[in-house]
């Protein structure tokens, strides 16, 4: 599954069915009693290699079905490493407090272990390290989240621009430099990166990471005036994303309605016709509560009303941008949060009870 191994996804989907069939066929044979750990972890590996083709709610399945069928606190780790990751999945469709819920039921984190209340912790760090870099709170995650890390591995440039310790991912590193110089209005200075990126993404089979390489190559054939060309493009791959949730289809359709005004040379026909997909974007931004990303969306619909002469709904959008701005700098400013206070406090104290027993 590592993808500087440079293998489809496809050859771990054939060694998945291999072992489940050697071990279906050993099972019958030695009439062995099927062992929970052993039965459901193939469903907990099938999980993780679903998401990573990009079929986000297959994954869910796989780990709501191991979920249902393993007994909480046991030494076994294979309900709560489906626990984990569908948790995470969640807060990544802006369920941030519900995620944490999850995690925090007793069934889920009575019985732990040690090392296993090190993997807990550390999913919920994670999670609240995602929200606090979709809000903008850097302050927060320096002088609040960043000294409490578990002992788990972090990469800060997955959440935060202008981090270079790179992911050691030949897909994923030239994905943030392209993301990083966009900001800049320097991207297409990565074009070729990125067509290494998107090529090695299609290859993979990893299929999340190649949608959100072709809308960058439509972001950038706007800077190159390729109009018409950015607008085929990313209406090729927006089937796959349009019933997605999170940044990737808030990007998706932003990018839609940018190549939409640029190919229609901004008439009031391709004006109307961004319309629905710029606020599609605004819901999906809001939904996850990435603050930078609704503000320019909000900016742009302004712009957009505007320019049809709807002064009603451009004075309204106009002052929710102003007000997300507001919000925006309030929430950079905070060096603390009391509920994650609070959640930390909780988190902590479940370590010691469990260090307690040990």
């Amino acid at each position: 599954m590592q993808v500087n191994n440079q293998q489809p996804m496809s050859a771990t989907f054939d060694k998945i069915t291999q072992v489940s069939a050697l071990y279906d066929n050993w099972s019958d044979f030695q009439h062995h009693r099927p062992v929970p750990s052993e039965q459901w972890a193939q469903h907990v590996v099938q999980a993780i290699a679903w998401d990573m083709l990009g079929c986000t709610m297959i994954s869910t399945v796989h780990n709501r079905l191991v979920m249902s069928f393993t007994e909480p606190g046991s030494d076994d780790n294979t309900g709560l490493t489906a626990a984990l990751n569908h948790a995470y999945t969640y807060a990544h469709l802006g369920n941030y407090q519900q995620a944490i819920a999850i995690l925090l039921a007793p069934a889920i984190w009575t019985g732990l272990s040690i090392n296993n209340y090190n993997l807990w912790a550390g999913q919920i760090w994670n999670i609240l390290v995602l929200r606090a870099s979709r809000l903008g709170q850097l302050r927060l995650y320096n002088e609040f989240l960043k000294v409490r890390r578990p002992n788990i591995s972090h990469n800060p440039r997955e959440y935060w621009f202008g981090v270079e310790t790179p992911t050691q991912s030949i897909i994923r590193d030239p994905l943030y430099d392209v993301l990083y110089m966009r900001e800049t209005r320097q991207a297409h200075q990565y074009i070729e990166s990125l067509l290494t990126a998107l090529w090695h993404a299609e290859f993979q089979q990893r299929w999340g990471l190649y949608r959100t390489a072709v809308i960058m190559l439509a972001d950038i054939g706007l800077e190159f005036g390729m109009t018409k060309w950015s607008l085929r493009l990313v209406n090729q791959i927006m089937p796959q994303i349009i019933t997605a949730h999170g940044e990737q289809k808030g990007f998706g359709l932003v990018t839609l309605a940018r190549c939409t005004i640029a190919a229609g040379n901004s008439t009031p026909e391709a004006l109307r016709e961004s319309l629905p997909y710029l606020i599609d974007a605004e819901r999906a931004f809001k939904d996850i509560s990435l603050l930078k990303a609704l503000e320019d969306v909000r900016f742009l619909l302004s712009t957009v009303y505007h320019n049809l002469g709807m002064e009603k709904e451009r004075d309204d959008m106009a002052e929710q941008c102003h007000l997300i701005a507001e919000e925006r700098k309030k929430v950079a400013d905070m060096a603390a949060d009391r509920w994650i206070s609070d959640l930390w406090d909780d988190v902590s104290r479940v370590g010691a009870v469990i260090a307690a027993k040990t």
